[in-house]
């Protein structure tokens, strides 16, 4: 191994690669080191496989994307160098646990939908978005810190510096059968954003029903319902979910991306729009300390408290603040004074 790390313990064999954990011996820091399997080392689809992943995933920055700090050799063979995640995949959490409602998976969800809008923005699209992919990461005591995405293998860079496919291994099947939207079933080349967001629908589904929307054991038959069929209505089997909760979902996974939401933004601002306020933006990662919002504004009639009311009395509180800045620029520029206020003036609350 590379003179730069010390290896501790096997983590976990895939279906391509080792994953060690280990340190750098120079800074004490704790890494994941995925080095290539000895059987795929010869295989020049499976290293170029590998190699994107430490391309695209290098590429982004952004604190819910897993980083990857180095690229080495080891004894011939390519070895990724990651941050050592703790906790566990979304897989595993479904499994212990069982379904989950809005506030838990919309929690979970919403930091790793970032990182994929992250993603987006540096011109890569991930493709194997799956509970498998998706890390609930935790501090020492258990405590929940944030969510990121994992393995970017089997990404698509879009760099009008490369050919159209040139970073797309010729001849194999993309990502994860199940999870796949319906572009890939039927052999599209023309593959964007939006491939990503059918698979959060899809994970969504699977997170509040306990199944995936389309299973079969023969991969025709698997595709052949993915392209054709409708999937049975979450309703179905949570009776108990806010219907703007479906709709988002069954958006999500509209067999035409054209029906779809055009970009991770807004189907992470459908989801936000059925939240009550947040103690924080929401556009920041959640830090550790800041509880999860309560899903408690939707009634179980499924009506939503109206949004628009906080934007109109928000929008409001803005106009107000420009105006003032703006009076106390012109007084600042032509020496005028300002009388103060009456101090019955109302003031602009938000309810």
């Amino acid at each position: 191994m590379d003179r730069k790390y010390r290896i501790s313990h096997l983590l976990g064999v895939g279906g391509m690669a080792a994953v060690w954990a280990g340190e750098n011996k120079r800074t004490g820091k704790r890494v994941v080191l995925k080095v290539i399997l000895e059987s795929l080392s010869e295989s020049e689809d499976a290293r170029e496989r590998f190699r994107r992943e430490a391309l695209a995933a290098g590429r982004i920055n952004h604190p819910n994307v897993v980083t990857v700090f180095d690229v080495i050799d080891h004894d011939g063979h390519d070895c990724i160098v990651m941050e050592l995640l703790e906790g566990e995949t979304l897989a595993e959490r479904l499994s212990r646990k069982g379904l989950l409602d809005p506030e838990e998976a919309f929690a979970l969800l919403l930091p790793a939908m970032r990182g994929v809008a992250a993603a987006h923005a540096y011109r890569v699209i991930h493709r194997d978005l799956k509970p498998h992919n998706i890390f609930i990461c935790v501090d020492h005591d258990g405590e929940y810190v944030t969510t990121k995405v994992l393995d970017f293998g089997i990404s698509k860079i879009i760099d009008p510096a490369h050919p159209p496919g040139d970073l797309t291994v010729a001849g194999s099947t993309v990502g994860t059968p199940a999870y796949l939207a319906p572009e890939f079933a039927y052999g599209s080349r023309n593959i964007d954003q939006r491939a990503d967001i059918y698979g959060f629908g899809v994970i969504l589904y699977e997170t509040f029903s306990g199944r995936r929307p389309f299973e079969s054991d023969k991969l025709l038959d698997l595709y052949s319902k993915i392209i054709n069929d409708d999937p049975v209505p979450l309703s179905t089997y949570r009776p108990d979910l806010p219907v703007e909760v479906m709709g988002i979902v069954q958006k999500a996974m509209a067999r035409d991306p054209k029906d779809r939401y055009r970009s991770m933004e807004s189907l992470i601002g459908a989801i936000e729009s059925l939240l009550p306020p947040s103690p924080i933006p929401r556009a920041l990662t959640p830090i550790r300390g800041v509880p999860a919002v309560p899903f408690h504004d939707l009634r179980r009639s499924g009506e939503q408290s109206n949004p628009w009311h906080r934007r109109r009395v928000w929008a409001a509180l803005g106009a107000a603040t420009a105006a003032l800045v703006g009076l106390l620029l012109w007084s600042v520029l032509t020496h005028q004074s300002i009388a103060p206020a009456p101090a019955a003036a109302p003031i602009v609350k938000p309810p």
